[in-house]
C-alpha cells in the first residue's frame, strides 16, 4: 500500500509576481501609501472667490454702538490669551462697543472654577449690560425688526 501524504502545515499559497504578462499596468504598481498627516500643521482650505462687486455691499444700518451679545467662548478665549474683553472689541472694530452678557454665561463661567471666577468680576465691574436668557431673544427679535425697516 502506498504511503498516506499529509498535508504541509502552514503552506503559503502561491502568488503571482510582478512580473507576470497578466497583470496590467496598474496591477503591478505597489499601492501608494497615502501620507500621515501631521497634527501640528494648519490646514489652509481655500474659500471660493467671490465677484469683487460685492465689496462694497453691506448693511449700512449697521454702526457704532456696536451691541455684542458675548458667550463663553469668548471670555474663555480672551482670558487665556490674557486680552481684556472690551479694549479687544474696540481694537478689532475700531469703534464703541456695549457688551452683553445673559445670566446663563457668568453661571457657565462661574461653575468652570477659579481660573475662571476673574471674568465675573471683570464682567460685574465694568460697563457690561446683564441680561435675562428670556430677555435674549427679545432683544434679538427687536433688533431684526428695526433693521427691516
Amino acid at each position: 500500500m502506498p504511503k498516506v501524504q499529509r498535508r504541509k502545515f502552514a503552506q503559503m499559497k502561491k502568488m503571482i509576481s510582478l512580473r507576470d504578462q497578466r497583470l496590467k499596468e496598474k496591477d503591478r504598481l505597489p499601492p501608494k501609501k497615502p501620507k500621515k498627516e501631521d497634527p501640528h500643521v494648519v490646514k489652509v482650505t481655500k474659500a471660493p472667490q467671490y465677484s469683487s462687486a460685492l465689496f462694497f455691499k453691506y448693511n449700512t444700518q449697521l454702526g457704532p454702538p456696536f451691541r455684542i451679545l458675548v458667550d463663553t467662548n469668548f471670555i474663555n478665549f480672551s482670558i487665556k490669551n490674557k486680552l481684556d474683553v472690551i479694549q479687544s472689541m474696540m481694537d478689532c472694530l475700531y469703534a464703541k462697543c456695549i457688551p452683553y452678557v445673559t445670566d446663563c454665561v457668568i453661571a457657565e463661567l462661574e461653575k468652570l472654577g477659579a481660573k475662571y471666577r476673574v471674568a465675573p468680576c471683570q464682567n460685574a465691574e465694568s460697563s457690561k449690560t446683564q441680561i435675562r436668557a428670556d430677555e435674549e431673544n427679545d432683544q434679538l427679535k427687536r433688533s431684526k425688526i428695526k433693521s427691516k425697516r
